[in-house]
């Protein structure tokens, strides 16, 4: 698992020798020392009881069983997983990103080697219809489980794959390969570009393709690149699984003298978890005291090169995330385990929810059976009653049944005496029948003709209806038209052709009601009907009034267009008016306009006025409050500047006391310092020689051993 070193960043300062003069160096002992000094105390005051109290109480890194089982569904399972398995299929990835366009790659040859020699027919049935619903269901499958859709912001469905789209299989295509090649990037020219990708892949139905196919997908030709999806996504079903298992290899093995805290084991109390978040926490204490005392022994060596404690704090380091990485990979497959057995026993409920309704069903049918075998118990009770009864009246009907057939017998017996026979007695109720049939067709038609009469009857009556409104309109507006004419004219000369135009019904008619029925003739309707016509000429409605309808009309024109010659003068005379308004009224709109503008002037300038007036009286009025403030705060500075001085010539005189107070106590502290760093100084050199004297003793008896192997 590779590893990146730059992402850690040490707490405690590196010290370096390189380019740096005798000056700076004392310098960065003393703060170094000064930050160890704290590092340290830091360190002992985290182990004491009240903070291991407080992280106690606040502690809550590492999640239980309790806690998992609270997170809803698949999500809780997938959270330490992705950021387990995903970050190293991805680191791993990511380490060996480089193109694969000019060789093979590393999994090719692998894959494919049974497949090199093989013939280029491709065996598999693509033209099969269920074939290829069952590649297309897998395909769909493995994009959805990888996040396809969110990945390329491009959706994906079962249609899309039976009806694709040349942008669709680009895409499906790009994501598929850069999942095999991450460092890959495609050029414009897609086609060819495809082309030599599956070459170099060593796909081994190539020659089934051309590079014009693979410009348009879609069609006849889409079963073998459905067949050519399918393959990459079984290359990179194999692909995950090496890689997972190389993840694994590496997580298993031995890391110095760390081992892996979190075991299969789940947690059950918060104490288990507190105690594996301390074994984290030592770990990290253990890696900073031994670079601490390195560190510290190199400085008091006066040695500045901390580049191998360095080192081994950043192998430390990897190492201790390379165990936090395999705690989340347990904890995720746990949660895996966890997951699984929680969605069985949520099956198993299911089933056994369902079993109980079903036996509260039959509990029900139960008890429904046994009240109606009880009711059936107690029914059969009078059953023996209820059968007698039905015995004694069979007899009775049987009895009764016997009297009818011997008063059949004793009615034939008559008829035959009589000579009369049944066949006849039929043929004349057949007789009687067809005679009845033929009075209801008679009635039938009786009604028939009657319900037409009525009907024309009320066609005739609405129709005499509509004709006297028709004729009492046209005389209506008859009225009104020679009565706009006389008061147009002035001169009652209309008088004479109004009563050419009336038409009038005879009084029988106009008066009469028309729900009763009065017979009237053709010649008796329209006789009389222009009284100013003589009723002995021949007569036609639309003659007459078409002729005496067009003098008028002519009479009409010639009014008109003499209206219309004295309307065209008028015309004249209002446009004349019309343009002295409009002149008149820009004369007044330009009066208005000075008017404003000289409004306006004034306004501005006595607003100028009053203005100035008013700042020049504030300006007066500031002055005066200034002269009068500034009076007042000279006295009271005076005041205030003598007392000033006086109190500091005293705090002068303590704090020349209380400084030679604190510098004969300082001399002392700085002496007892200077003791104390010496002897710590000499001790731990003594220390350090006697460790040195042992290593050579020990030494030496190792080359003693070599030398008498």
């Amino acid at each position: 698992m590779d590893l990146d070193p730059h992402r850690f960043v040490s707490q405690i300062p590196v010290l370096s020798s390189q380019n740096v003069n005798q000056e700076s160096n004392k310098h960065r002992r003393n703060s170094a020392s000064a930050e160890l000094s704290e590092m340290m105390n830091k360190s002992i005051a985290a182990n004491t009881k009240s903070d291991h109290i407080k992280r106690k109480r606040s502690r809550s890194t590492v999640v239980n069983n309790n806690e998992l089982q609270g997170l809803p569904n698949r999500s809780r399972a997938l959270t330490l997983s992705e950021v387990g398995a995903t970050k190293r299929n991805s680191s791993y990835r990511l380490s060996q990103r480089h193109s694969l366009q000019n060789r093979s790659s590393f999994y090719g040859n692998e894959l494919l080697q049974s497949q090199s020699h093989a013939t280029n027919r491709d065996p598999r049935p693509l033209r099969d219809k269920n074939f290829q619903s069952a590649i297309q269901q897998e395909i769909f499958d493995y994009l959805l489980q990888n996040k396809f859709d969110i990945e390329t912001n491009h959706p994906i469905s079962l249609k899309s794959l039976k009806q694709p789209t040349q942008k669709g299989f680009i895409i499906i295509f790009k994501w598929l390969y850069s999942r095999l090649d991450p460092g890959y990037q495609f050029t414009k020219s897609i086609e060819y570009e495809i082309y030599q990708i599956l070459k170099n892949l060593q796909y081994p139905y190539l020659e089934t393709i051309n590079k014009s196919q693979i410009s348009a997908v879609g069609g006849s030709s889409w079963h073998k690149f459905l067949g050519l999806l399918h393959w990459l996504i079984r290359v990179n079903i194999k692909l995950d699984k090496l890689s997972s298992d190389f993840n694994q290899s590496l997580l298993n093995q031995p890391t110095q003298e760390m081992v892996v805290i979190n075991s299969s084991k789940t947690i059950s109390t918060l104490d288990e978890q507190d105690q594996i978040q301390e074994k984290y926490e030592i770990m990290v204490e253990n890696l900073f005291i031994d670079y601490i005392s390195r560190s510290y022994q190199n400085f008091l060596n006066s040695n500045d090169d901390f580049n191998t404690a360095m080192e081994e704090l950043t192998t430390g380091f990897e190492k201790f995330t390379h165990i936090i990485d395999s705690d989340i990979n347990t904890l995720a497959v746990m949660n895996d385990r966890m997951f699984e057995n929680y969605q069985f026993i949520i099956k198993r409920h299911e089933k056994f929810k369902v079993s109980i309704e079903k036996y509260n069903a039959l509990k029900g049918d139960l008890t429904k059976f046994q009240n109606y075998i009880s009711t059936m118990e107690s029914k059969s009770v009078e059953w023996p009653k209820k059968i007698d009864k039905m015995n004694s009246e069979l007899e009775k009907k049987k009895s009764e049944t016997n009297d009818i057939e011997n008063d059949i017998r004793n009615i034939l017996k008559s008829l035959d005496d009589r000579g009369l026979s049944i066949e006849q007695i039929e043929e004349q109720n057949k007789e009687k029948e067809a005679l009845m049939h033929e009075v209801d067709e008679i009635t039938d038609q009786t009604d028939k003709l009657t319900g037409n009469i009525r009907a024309k009857k009320v066609e005739n009556n609405n129709i005499v209806k509509n004709l006297i409104n028709v004729l009492k309109q046209y005389n209506m507006t008859l009225e009104k038209l020679f009565n706009e004419r006389e008061k147009m004219d002035g001169i009652d000369s209309t008088s004479q052709n109004k009563t050419k135009f009336k038409i009038q019904l005879p009084d029988s008619i106009s008066t009469n009601d028309t729900t009763e029925s009065v017979p009237v003739l053709y010649d008796d309707l329209f006789k009389d009907i222009i009284p100013s016509i003589p009723a002995e000429s021949e007569f036609s409605i639309t003659e007459l009034i078409r002729k005496e309808a067009s003098k008028l009309k002519l009479e009409i024109f010639q009014k008109i267009e003499i209206i219309k010659s004295e309307n065209s003068g008028i015309e004249e005379e209002i446009l004349k008016l019309k343009n002295e308004i409009n002149q008149k009224n820009t004369e007044n709109e330009k009066l208005e306009d000075e008017l404003l503008e000289l409004k306006s002037l004034f306004d501005i300038t006595r607003q100028k006025n009053e203005n100035l007036l008013v700042s020049e009286r504030i300006t007066i009025e500031k002055l005066e409050k200034k002269n009068n403030d500034s009076s007042k705060t000279i006295t009271s500075k005076t005041v205030e500047a003598n007392q000033l001085v006086k109190k500091k010539r005293l705090q002068l005189e303590e704090l020349q006391r209380t400084l030679n107070a604190k510098r004969v106590s300082l001399h002392k502290e700085i002496f007892e310092i200077i003791n104390f760093v010496a002897t710590f100084k000499s001790s731990m050199q003594n220390a350090v020689q006697m460790t040195q004297e042992e290593l050579t003793k020990e030494f030496e008896k190792v080359n003693q051993l070599d030398d008498d192997i």
